[in-house]
């Protein structure tokens, strides 16, 4: 029993390390907020601008992987950019220059001697040279700089961004997705999540890998790609001009916001300076009595948690549980936001 527990609490510090090391090695952020503009036809254009902070002493990032996803089953992905591009390291085709060459040549000479006072010599001879050159010229090798496309039949894009010569994954980044909405549509939530993967050399230690659940457009369960960040935005659509479904988006954000505060407070983490402290910090993960959920918060946000019947959520203060139930009420009216149809009177009701 002692050397399970020895064990697990070894499995459990490697695994901490890892966790702390990968959060803080890149940090992303994205605005709570977006405007939609919509156009002519039933089509609602959404900015995002993604900023991310790379740590100098951070792992190689080989690219971004990007995923949209609309919260309400009626919206269908219409057009979204960026699309994917390619480039290549060379300014110019690549030239190659073969050269065959012939030569030949034929001679006769002999020495013609007569007693000793007459002696002479006949030479002749005869050569040729041909030489022939071909100039080839090859494409230049390209590599994707950005991959995108749609997923889950079409209700959400994803964008796929490398890091090359001419493109760096530092500092901001803007996407643009037009959905399809239904009619009167006025506000809703997307998912966004956005992770950071590197390409796995020899030399990289096995154990600070990070196993991760492969996704549609994602290659991350790959055993040479190693995830090294990974967060979840939740973001308020508003229709450009609705002064109450801004209202209502800000209200959600400003809710997410003293949400999260507060589920921070809820449970302080304990400090891991010393060996004590990291031991009972993973031995209070083991024990049944104590295990807490710590992403329930995440889980919530992102939609997969219901506050009434999740155990973690239950659990709460209930100062945290109301503004759980707060937060789940206005996302709700925010994605039901309709247009009231118009009402036709009739003659005889208005006499």
């Amino acid at each position: 029993m002692f050397r399970r527990f020895i064990a697990a609490t070894i499995i459990g510090m490697v695994w901490f390390v890892a966790d702390a090391y990968a959060s803080h090695s890149v940090s992303f952020d994205m605005s709570p907020m977006a405007a939609g503009v919509m156009s002519d036809r039933q089509s609602m254009q959404v900015h995002l601008r993604l900023s991310a902070l790379v740590s100098p002493n951070a792992p190689s990032i080989d690219h971004w992987m990007v995923r949209v996803v609309p919260r309400h089953v009626g919206w269908t992905v219409d057009d979204y950019s960026p699309r994917t591009e390619t480039a290549s390291t060379m300014t110019s085709p690549i030239e190659i220059q073969a050269t065959e060459e012939s030569t030949r040549s034929s001679g006769i000479s002999g020495d013609v001697a007569y007693g000793h006072l007459v002696r002479g010599q006949l030479g002749a001879d005869r050569g040729g040279k041909h030489a022939q050159t071909w100039t080839i010229q090859r494409h230049a090798p390209i590599e994707a700089v950005t991959a995108s496309g749609t997923i889950e039949r079409g209700r959400g894009v994803y964008f796929k961004m490398n890091w090359t010569a001419q493109q760096v994954l530092e500092g901001e980044k803007e996407f643009s997705i037009a959905f399809e909405v239904p009619s009167g549509c006025r506000g809703g939530v997307l998912d966004v999540t956005v992770s950071a993967h590197r390409q796995e050399s020899d030399d990289d230690s096995k154990w600070m890998e990070i196993p991760v659940i492969g996704s549609a457009g994602d290659h991350s369960g790959s055993r040479d790609v190693q995830r090294v960040a990974h967060q979840h935005f939740a973001v308020a659509v508003y229709r450009d001009g609705d002064e109450q479904a801004q209202a209502l988006a800000a209200e959600l954000t400003a809710t997410e916001f003293t949400l999260r505060s507060a589920a921070a407070d809820t449970r302080p983490t304990p400090s891991i300076r010393s060996l004590p402290g990291l031991l009972r910090h993973v031995a209070a993960k083991f024990n049944a009595d104590e295990m807490v959920d710590p992403i329930w918060i995440d889980r919530f946000i992102a939609g997969v948690a219901d506050p009434y019947v999740d155990p973690a959520i239950t659990k709460l203060p209930s100062n945290v549980r109301v503004l759980a139930l707060d937060y789940a009420d206005l996302r709700r009216q925010l994605t039901r936001l309709r247009d009231q149809p118009p009402v036709t009177v009739s003659p005889l009701s208005s006499r």
